[in-house]
């Protein structure tokens, strides 16, 4: 059916996926025209606040995380 190319445990795909979490939810910030940085981005899913931006943005990337 499917061939597992990389052969990845289910740990290193927990590992791999995590490491792109912050790229792939301020890719799609970016899509929904958010206009936030990546350390923002990181800052923002890490659980703290920034400065700058409204709390619309804010909650937009705080339910992508959450999605």
């Amino acid at each position: 059916m499917f061939e597992n190319k990389y052969e990845l445990s289910g740990d290193e795909a927990l590992f791999l996926a995590k490491k792109t979490l912050v790229e792939n939810i301020y890719s799609q910030a970016k899509m929904e025209n958010i206009n936030i940085t990546f350390p923002d981005t990181k800052t923002i899913i890490d659980g703290m606040s920034v400065s700058g931006l409204n709390t619309d943005d804010i909650q937009k990337v705080l339910n992508l995380r959450n999605a």
